[in-house]
């Protein structure tokens, strides 16, 4: 070793920082054998470097430790830690020497996933509480993730409870029984909540979803959460006026995620009390759409730019009349992402624009979502209308109702149906996209060629859910020219017929749009392996 080499043992900051390069990914998929490799031999390196060279042992456990998938590396640092018949247990007392070494591996710990299949008997959470005496068992755990607790896990709450707490993720999901009765389990996941308000105050995000409906005294609590900037809800808890208001007390708050049914009759347009959340730049919305309208007007929230609400599982009916109330109240200076989840209508509008409406003074709009539950027309002139009106578009998804798409109509001109024509529009007004699906297109209607622009757009994920008119080769050699024309580098990893990470399309005919895939791919590899370059086929064809 070099002279120099030992006056670096001083360094651990340094090493800190270089070494959480090679931490592994707290987040990441159990079944991607890629992922699952490199974590490995991260873990591999990094104990390397522990057991190789002084000056990286602690760094390097550090790292080795930072976050855990589950908690038996933990335990299994104590020598009476066994497993019988698939169930661990421990068998009589923990050494002293032996719980004094699992306590410098714990405060190693900042974040945790714990899963009610990791199979531990609950007596062995007592003996932790009894050995902890009050301290928690991760001194300095920041991150809790726990998936699909049952009612034994409330003793494993009690021990990862630390004051540290920053970013907590609770579900909760079945008794010891298998019950998953509501009355079962709400009063375990109440006494949870309870134990987090007073011993993990300083909590800045808390997801909370279990399938069940906490009682109010219990949701009341999340007032002590004083430092709380993000709250997420499952659908099935519920706030009315006096919930929402101990919520406005939280000055912190950034993004909230609940549902709302406030008392009252429907058509009011007051509620009893004014809400002021000076801070949210988020709020994902439940609800009937009345009652959802009723508190935005109610609220002021100046800095709100992602804005997303789901008016079921009620009738939509009205939404119009509710979005122009909710548009004109929050202004179009600051939104950029609006996401709408739409059931079904009683009496469904003639056209998917006439919801849109209120939203096209929002100039400033990124990304826009409506996911329906009917089938609702979108023509060429509603997408010129939008290309007018969101110029920053990156992000637009008219996603159809799996029950229309799996019996969809294939008649051309039988609805008011998009174009390639209408896709030529968007195409030049919202040059940022990079994400595009429309329910429906109608190519028995095509442009001529020679007049669609070649435009210079980036990377595209392309979803046409219904193509209609394009049973012959020679219509689908023209959508595959077109479509090559406006959008170059389209990703077709999933071909035009759907979207990765929105799972398959439930629309049984979609032969047409595999060939347009199939030859979109062959005009991309003709370009990027013909020595000199080539132009898009479009142009070649239209000469």
């Amino acid at each position: 070793m070099p002279p120099a080499f030992p006056a670096l043992a001083g360094w651990e900051d340094a090493f800190h920082e270089i070494l959480s390069y090679l931490r592994p990914s707290e987040y990441f998929v159990f079944d991607d054998e890629d992922e699952v490799a490199t974590r490995f031999f991260l873990r591999r390196t990094l104990l390397s470097l522990a057991v190789s060279c002084r000056a990286f042992f602690d760094p390097a456990l550090d790292m080795l430790w930072h976050s855990l998938d589950n908690i038996h590396p933990l335990l299994k640092l104590l020598p009476n830690y066994q497993c019988l018949d698939s169930i661990y247990y421990l068998e009589g007392d923990i050494p002293p020497e032996a719980w004094s070494r699992l306590k410098t591996y714990a405060a190693r710990v900042r974040g945790i996933t714990f899963s009610r299949k990791a199979n531990i008997d609950a007596g062995v959470w007592w003996t932790i509480l009894e050995q902890c005496q009050g301290i928690p068992l991760l001194p300095n755990l920041r991150k809790l993730h726990t998936i699909k607790l049952n009612a034994i896990h409330i003793f494993v709450l009690r021990a990862f409870a630390s004051p540290s707490l920053r970013d907590v993720f609770l579900e909760f999901y079945e008794d010891l029984d298998g019950d998953r009765s509501p009355s079962s389990m709400a009063p375990i996941a109440g006494s949870a909540l309870q134990e987090f308000s007073i011993k993990a105050t300083e909590i800045t995000r808390l997801c909370l979803y279990p399938d069940l409906t906490i009682g109010r005294e219990d949701l009341m609590c999340l007032s002590r959460f004083t430092q709380l900037e993000e709250l997420y809800l499952n659908d099935h808890l519920v706030l009315d006026e006096d919930l929402l208001f101990m919520l406005n007390g939280l000055k912190n708050i950034r993004f909230l995620k609940i549902p709302i049914l406030l008392r009252g009759p429907p058509e009011s347009t007051q509620v009893h009390l004014p809400y002021e959340f000076h801070n949210l730049t988020g709020l994902d919305l439940c609800g009937p759409p009345a009652h959802l309208a009723r508190f935005i007007v109610a609220s002021s929230m100046p800095r709100l730019n992602d804005l997303s609400i789901w008016f079921g599982p009620h009738h939509s009916d009205g939404i119009e009349t509710y979005l122009t109330s909710i548009c004109r109240h929050i202004g179009p200076h600051t939104l950029a992402h609006f996401t709408a989840q739409l059931s079904s209508f009683v009496h469904a509008p003639q056209l998917l624009m006439r919801l849109l409406e209120p939203l096209l003074p929002f100039a400033q709009l990124e990304e826009v979502v409506v996911r329906q539950a009917d089938s609702l027309p979108l023509r060429d002139e509603d997408l010129a209308r939008i290309s007018h009106a969101w110029p920053k578009l990156r992000m637009l998804r008219f996603d159809q109702s799996t029950t229309a798409l799996e019996d969809p109509d294939r008649q051309p001109g039988s609805t008011a149906r998009s174009t390639l024509a209408g896709l030529v529009d968007l195409a030049r007004g919202c040059p940022h996209l990079t994400e595009l699906c429309i329910p429906e297109l109608d190519a028995s209607v095509l442009p001529p060629i020679a007049g669609v622009p070649l435009m210079g757009h980036g990377p595209l994920d392309l979803c046409i859910e219904n193509l209609v008119g394009a049973e012959d080769e020679e219509t689908q050699l023209d959508v595959a020219v077109i479509l090559d024309r406006l959008f170059p580098c389209l990703d077709l990893d999933y071909g035009i017929k759907e979207q990765r990470n929105y799972g398959g399309n439930a629309n049984p005919y979609t032969a047409e749009s595999e060939n347009v895939s199939k030859l979109l791919r062959v005009m991309q590899l003709g370009r990027e392996h013909y020595p000199r370059g080539v132009e898009p086929l479009g142009r070649l064809a239209s000469a």
